[in-house]
């Protein structure tokens, strides 16, 4: 597992700033829930702009092309991230114009990668 979040942080440091039609939202994570069907929803006040969860993707099924070993990654280190470090959450922009326009909980658009900002 380790070997994947690392792949991921080089993947994403490698890549992340370069990624054309994306948009970060940025923030502290507020809480992460896991449902008992597997989706992973996000809440962030500073992501997003409100309460409401967002859908990133789900444990057991591929939910918008996101599958559930990518999935897996990004659950283990959004707990990390959780403890109050800023997140950035990548949507492509010709499926969100702005972060607190994106759907909410199953309507969400899944993200186009995760990174993390040094503290």
């Amino acid at each position: 597992m380790l070997k994947k979040v690392s792949a991921l942080f080089l993947f994403l440091s490698v890549t992340g700033n370069s990624w054309a039609g994306s948009m970060a939202c940025s923030g502290i994570i507020d809480f992460v829930l896991v449902s008992r069907t597997g989706n992973i929803e996000v809440y962030s006040t500073q992501l997003y702009g409100n309460t409401l969860g967002r859908n990133i993707c789900n444990l057991n099924t591929t939910w918008k092309t996101v599958t559930p070993e990518t999935c897996k990654v990004w659950y283990s280190t959004l707990l990390a991230q959780a403890q109050a470090k800023p997140t950035r959450m990548y949507y492509l922009t010709e499926e969100a114009e702005t972060c607190p326009l994106i759907p909410t909980y199953g309507n969400a658009v899944a993200p186009h990668g995760i990174a993390f900002e040094k503290d």
